[in-house]
C-alpha cells in the first residue's frame, strides 16, 4: 500500500503536465499544410520535408510533420516511425511552425479537418495530365485516347475517370488482376508513369530503357 501511495501522486503530476502541453495547442488560424512522405526512401524524404518546411513558410501556415516510412530488408510491409524518433522538433520551432501529426490528429484534426471533410490530393493525377499534355504537344500523330492502369490495391478508376474525362480520355484495368499481362502491356506502351518504390515498376523501368521507351 505505500507503494500505492507513492505511485499515485507521480501519476497525477504526469497526466497534470501532459494535460497542460495539449492545452498548448492551440489552432493555427492561418492553416495548415502538410506532405505524404511516401515517394522513396530517406533521402528523398528528406529533401520532401525540407521543400514542404519552406513552402508552409511561405504560405505562413503550419507545417504537420508526418512520420519517416521505413522499407527494412524482409518485412513485406513499411513502418511508420515518428518524426521526431530521428530529430528534435523544438529547433524547427525557431526557423518556422510545427507540429507532429500525432499530436495533430489526437488534439485538433476532429475540429479542424473532421473525418467527412477529408480530401487528398494525390500527385500523380497532375503527373499524368502533364505527360498526356506533353505528348499532344510534340507529337500530335501519337493522340491519347485511353490510359491502362495496374495496381495490386485500389486502381482509382473512379478518380482517373473524373480527373480526365475533360480530356476526352477514359481509364480501364484487366478485368482480373493478370501480372504478366499487365508487365507486358506497360513495358509496351507509349508511355509510362510508374512508382519509384516498387519493385514491379522497377522490371518495367528495365525493360522500357532497353528498348528506349520513355518512363
Amino acid at each position: 500500500m505505500q507503494w500505492l501511495k507513492l505511485k499515485f501522486p507521480f501519476i497525477y503530476l504526469i497526466c497534470t503536465v501532459t494535460a497542460a502541453a495539449w492545452a498548448n495547442l492551440e489552432r493555427d488560424p492561418n492553416g495548415y499544410l502538410t506532405y505524404c512522405p511516401c515517394l522513396g526512401r530517406f533521402g528523398n524524404q528528406a529533401d520532401h520535408f525540407l521543400g514542404s518546411l519552406a513552402f508552409a513558410k511561405g504560405l505562413n501556415r503550419t507545417l504537420i510533420l508526418p512520420p519517416w516510412v521505413e522499407y527494412r530488408k524482409g518485412e513485406m510491409r513499411s513502418r511508420q516511425v515518428p518524426f521526431n524518433t530521428y530529430f528534435d522538433v523544438d529547433p524547427l520551432k525557431d526557423y518556422h511552425r510545427v507540429i507532429l501529426m500525432s499530436d495533430f490528429m489526437w488534439h485538433l484534426a476532429d475540429d479542424i479537418w473532421p473525418e467527412s471533410e477529408r480530401v487528398s490530393f494525390c500527385y500523380i493525377v497532375r503527373q499524368l495530365k502533364r505527360t498526356i499534355k506533353n505528348v499532344r504537344q510534340t507529337q500530335p500523330n501519337n493522340e491519347i485516347k485511353s490510359v491502362f492502369v495496374a495496381s495490386d490495391a485500389n486502381h482509382m478508376i473512379g478518380e482517373l475517370n473524373a480527373a480526365l474525362s475533360r480530356m476526352g480520355i477514359s481509364v480501364h484495368r484487366l478485368p482480373e488482376d493478370d501480372p504478366y499481362l499487365e508487365l507486358a502491356i506497360l513495358g509496351q506502351s507509349n508511355q509510362f508513369i510508374g512508382n519509384c518504390i516498387s519493385s514491379y515498376s522497377a522490371f518495367v523501368k528495365r525493360e522500357r530503357d532497353s528498348n528506349g521507351f520513355p518512363s
